[in-house]
Formats: structure tokens, C-alpha cells, sequence
């Protein structure tokens, strides 16, 4: 393809089906997308609507590599926006913001932003804060022995790492079960020197529910839920369709909403973010 033939939109993650889905809609609609993805193998390479594609080496493992890698597409191709499609993605390119200052346009809030949103600790305080009922739950201290730590937690735990993705190094993990304490203690001793301590959460069985907005202004542009499955709900707060009015609040809280409508309602958020976009997810 010719350097002459700059593309409109750039879209990572393209290993994920949420890449694929994002270059998918933006093709349809007649937009020439550029697809990046982690792996040669990334399902959205294949389709019929991304003009072109390249492979990146992992924003998780090598943030770093990943944004130089995105930098040179960006100067190849000069697309008009860049649309980060996972959390590492996400992560990595708003920390190195001023990498594609005057070169394109990142659909991502400020890094400070990010971090908060990453921040497990963080939103479990303000879930606390808010009233709003969460797992039992403790940062684990790598020096002490685990047992006094986890007294009486119920089993399985989940670890989980404490801020993912901002720190420059990647993630090491998401998500790991473990049925004891014993368990528990080896995923410790894996971890690498120096890695701080993850978060203990007792394992809570159920369904999920996931909210994600599009933000202008500190208007909700748009806004759905998603449940097991995938099924979706359009509308989210716009449409009163929260499933609690505490959980509304933290949403707004944390986001930055202005309102369940346009022009309406919350305080501005306690991340100061009021354009972009965002999910969380409870159960």
C-alpha cells in the first residue's frame, strides 16, 4: 500500500475480538483502518474491513517497544486517531502521550487518569467510601508468611496485581485462583524480586455485570452493559438502566460524569476525566 494513502483511524489489540469488533464497525462505517495486534495470528487481520494491519510486540510485556512500534505506523500511514482496544494498550500509549503530540489524536484521558482507573486499591476505596459491598479483601505483605494474612478468608482467593499496566514494566498477571494458603505462597515465590505484594480477594460466585460509557464533556455520549455471554443492554444510566443507585453514583464518581443525561445531575468526577471512555464491571 502507498505511503501516498494515509489511513483514518489506528486500532490496537487487534488478537482480541474487542479490536476486531472496534476495526470492524469503524470499516463498516467507511473509515480505512490500520489494525495492530500482538500475534501474525490476530483474528482481526483477516477482515474483509481493515485496510491494513501490523504486528506489535506486546504492550503487557514490552510497553515500551509496543509505543515505539505504534510511533512509526503512526508516521507511516498518519492516521487521524489512534484507539487503544485493551488495558495494556491503553496504559502504555497515554503514558507516552507526548510520543504522537501534533503527529495524530489518542482516544485515551490523561495518564494520571489511567492510573486511577488501574488502580485496584484505589477503587476499592472508593467503593468503600461509597458504601457500595465488595469482596474481602487484603494486600499481601511478600515478607510475612501468608496463613496470619488470609485468617479467615474463605477459599478459593483470587490474586490479583494491585495496579496493572503503569508502572513501565507490564503486567506479570491478571488473575490467579488458588484453593489454599499453600497455593498462595507458591504464586508469591514466582513473582519476580522487588514485585510488590498482590491483592487477596475471597472468590465470589455469581454473574457479572460490565457498564461502559463514551464520555464528551462530561456528558455521556453513549453508554451500555454487558452480562454473561455479552449480552447488552444500550442505554446504561442514560436510560435509568443501573442496576442500583449506589452503583450509579460510584460510576459517576469515578468517571467524571456530569449527569444521566446530557447537561444534568453529578458532580464532576474524582478522576477529573470528562472526555473519553471507561467500564467497570461488579457483580
Amino acid at each position: 500500500m502507498a505511503r501516498s494513502e494515509p489511513m483514518d483511524v489506528l486500532v490496537t489489540s487487534g488478537q482480541s475480538y474487542t479490536g476486531l469488533n472496534v476495526a470492524r464497525s469503524l470499516g463498516r462505517a467507511g473509515l480505512r483502518v490500520l489494525l495492530g495486534g500482538s500475534t501474525p495470528a490476530s483474528p482481526g487481520f483477516a477482515s474483509r474491513y481493515v485496510c491494513g494491519h501490523f504486528v506489535y510486540p506486546s504492550a503487557a510485556r514490552s510497553p515500551r517497544a509496543f509505543v515505539e512500534a505504534v510511533a512509526q505506523q503512526v508516521e507511516r500511514w498518519r492516521p487521524r486517531l489512534v484507539i487503544p482496544g485493551d488495558d495494556s494498550t491503553l496504559a502504555a500509549l497515554s503514558q507516552a502521550a507526548h510520543r504522537f503530540a501534533g503527529r495524530t489524536r489518542l482516544a485515551c484521558p490523561p495518564f494520571e487518569v489511567v492510573r486511577q482507573l488501574l488502580d485496584k486499591e484505589a477503587m476499592l476505596a472508593l467503593a468503600a467510601r461509597l458504601g457500595i459491598p465488595m469482596p474481602r479483601t487484603v494486600r499481601l505483605d511478600r515478607g510475612r508468611p501468608v496463613g496470619p494474612q488470609l485468617d479467615g478468608f474463605r477459599f478459593p482467593v483470587v490474586l490479583k496485581p494491585t495496579a496493572k499496566y503503569v508502572d513501565g514494566r507490564g503486567d506479570r498477571f491478571k488473575v490467579l485462583y488458588c484453593r489454599d494458603t499453600g497455593e498462595v505462597a507458591r504464586c508469591l515465590a514466582e513473582l519476580p524480586p522487588g514485585e510488590p505484594g498482590p491483592l487477596a480477594q475471597e472468590y465470589i460466585a455469581g454473574n457479572w455485570v460490565c457498564g461502559a460509557a463514551l464520555l464528551g464533556g462530561g456528558a455521556p455520549w453513549l453508554s451500555f452493559s454487558t452480562g454473561p455471554r455479552g449480552r447488552c443492554r444500550p442505554g446504561g444510566w442514560a436510560c435509568g438502566g443501573w442496576p442500583s443507585p449506589r452503583t450509579r453514583i460510584w460510576w459517576g464518581t469515578w468517571c467524571g460524569s456530569s449527569g444521566r443525561s446530557a447537561g444534568t445531575g453529578w458532580p464532576r468526577g474524582s478522576s477529573g476525566w470528562r472526555t473519553g471512555s471507561a467500564h467497570t464491571s461488579w457483580m
